[in-house]
């Protein structure tokens, strides 16, 4: 009897063990393009498990503007369809990066002189996400930047931890 609880005890703690893995809430990933214009780098919040997962980023990132290099804060909400590979995913997603924007300005006095302007990129996103051996993963998705001025097509690339 005692054997037969021994055995059962370990199948459970194997079994709970197992399920934690797969639920990990937790990512920092590095992202080159994608939602920090040039690269990011996000922590990502899965707040919703289940078929499809519903997921929330932040990050810092940088872009060149200006010949100088600027920084970027963005910030975007994902949803996760699972693919019949539980460890693979279609990534779609909205994102807003805020950006500051170098240029020139006229005064009162009509002399020019430079100004930043902070713009709001929007990012939808569409892409393929896996889940490496339930600690890693990697990301490739279409990130159009749309602005007030323009649509700059892009693409993003992502690779993190999950914890």
């Amino acid at each position: 009897m005692r054997q037969a609880s021994i055995i059962f005890s370990i199948i459970i703690i194997c079994l709970t063990t197992k399920a934690q893995l797969k639920t990990k809430k937790d990512a920092i990933y590095l992202e080159l393009g994608g939602n920090g214009i040039y690269g990011s780098i996000n922590y990502e919040r899965l707040v919703n498990a289940g078929n499809g997962d519903l997921t929330f980023r932040i990050g810092a990132g940088y872009y060149s503007g200006n010949q100088q290099f600027r920084m970027s804060l963005p910030i975007g909400v994902n949803y996760l369809f699972a693919l019949q590979n539980k460890n693979s995913f279609i990534d779609f997603g909205i994102g807003a990066t805020w950006a500051s924007a170098p240029g020139l300005i006229k005064d009162s006095k009509t002399r020019i002189r430079d100004y930043n302007k902070y713009i709001v990129n929007f990012i939808p996103s569409l892409g393929w996400r896996t889940h490496v051996k339930s600690a890693y993963m990697f990301r490739a998705s279409l990130t159009p930047i749309i602005n007030n001025s323009r649509v700059i097509p892009s693409v993003g690339f992502s690779f993190g931890k999950l914890y």
